[in-house]
C-alpha cells in the first residue's frame, strides 16, 4: 500500500533472496558424520578372534587404540577392522 513495488514482485523478491541465502548455507554445512561405533573391551576380542589378554597386550603396546571412558575401557569398531587388516597384511607376514 506504501511501496511503490507491487505485492506480488515484493513477494517474489522475498523468495528469491531466502532461496540464494538457502543455497549459500546449504553449501557451508559440513555432511553429517555417522556415529562411531564403540564396543566393549569382550565384543573387540570376540571380533579379532583373541583373548581379552592379548587384546590387553596389543592395546598397551599401541597396536590397536583404546579408549578409557570414566572406568571403561571402548574400542572403536572400524579402527580394530583397519588394525586387524593391517596385522594380516603380506608385509607383516613376511618379517
Amino acid at each position: 500500500m506504501f511501496s511503490p513495488i507491487p505485492l506480488v514482485d515484493f513477494a517474489g523478491m522475498i523468495r528469491d533472496a531466502v532461496r540464494h541465502e538457502m543455497a549459500n548455507h546449504a553449501a557451508v554445512i559440513p555432511p553429517p558424520v555417522a556415529p562411531t561405533e564403540l564396543i566393549t573391551r569382550r565384543e573387540a576380542a570376540h571380533l579379532l578372534g583373541v583373548s581379552l589378554p592379548t587384546l590387553h597386550l596389543w592395546s598397551k603396546s599401541g597396536q590397536i587404540p583404546a579408549y578409557r571412558i570414566n572406568t571403561r575401557v571402548r574400542y572403536k569398531k572400524a579402527e580394530l577392522e583397519t588394525a586387524l587388516q593391517l596385522m594380516n597384511s603380506p608385509l607383516k607376514k613376511g618379517r
